[in-house]
C-alpha cells in the first residue's frame, strides 16, 4: 500500500487513478470512475455485515486481471 493520502488531496474520489503492482510489476491500472458501485454504497454494504472503525481499509477489486494477481490473492 502507498502512503496515506488525505481526502483534501483528492478532489473527486469517484475519479481517481489506481495502480496495483505485484513484485514491482503493474498488474492493474484502473480508475474509480469505472467502479460498479459508488464509495458510499460500498461502505453501507460493508457496515451492514461488520463494524467499521477509524483506520479500517475497505478494498474493492474486480476479478484478477493477470496470473500474478490471482497467485498473490491465493497465497
Amino acid at each position: 500500500m502507498s502512503e496515506f493520502i488525505h481526502k483534501s488531496k483528492i478532489p473527486d474520489p469517484h475519479d481517481v487513478r489506481l495502480e496495483l503492482q505485484v513484485n514491482s510489476k503493474v498488474v492493474q491500472d484502473d480508475n474509480t470512475n469505472l467502479m460498479l458501485f459508488k464509495i458510499p454504497e460500498l461502505f453501507q454494504a460493508v457496515s451492514q455485515v461488520m463494524t467499521l472503525r477509524k483506520g479500517d481499509i475497505v478494498l474493492s477489486t474486480p476479478l484478477p486481471t493477470s496470473p500474478e494477481m490471482e497467485i498473490s490473492f491465493l497465497c
